[in-house]
């Protein structure tokens, strides 16, 4: 029951992410490199996962793919050797991935740092 709660999660907030993901890049989402972001047409996102073992990585890149497949986007999963490492090289470098797993603990420091979005006052109804 654990193991199917926690698909039901992951599956329900990778969704939620790729629905709401429109198309990233950019350093953060306050400076002007957000002005040059995709606003229309397909969207290619990159996912960034830290994975517990084959199956979460299966179960996340179909979920991608069938997502990708409905909405006629493109979907990239990456599974992270240091998923830290990779996130913070990712956003200092100005191309973080699109939709990412992040520790609860390091939440408030990427919002603090800007680079979060909080979209849900972009999403139309």
């Amino acid at each position: 029951m654990r193991t199917t709660r926690r698909a039901a999660t992951i599956s329900g907030v990778l969704a939620i992410l790729l629905a709401a993901a429109g198309c990233g890049g950019g350093s953060s989402f306050d400076d002007k490199a957000g002005d040059a972001k995709q606003k229309t047409g397909k969207a290619a996102l990159e996912v960034l996962i830290a994975s517990s073992g084959d199956a979460e990585t299966a179960f996340v890149t179909d979920t991608a793919e069938a997502w990708a497949k409905e909405s006629g986007n493109t979907v990239e999963v990456v599974v992270a050797q240091d998923l830290p490492q990779q996130l913070s090289q990712g956003f200092a470098g100005g191309n973080p991935p699109d939709v990412f797993y992040v520790d609860a603990a390091r939440f408030a420091d990427l919002a603090k740092a800007g680079s979060l979005d909080a979209y849900a006052d972009k999403m139309k109804d």
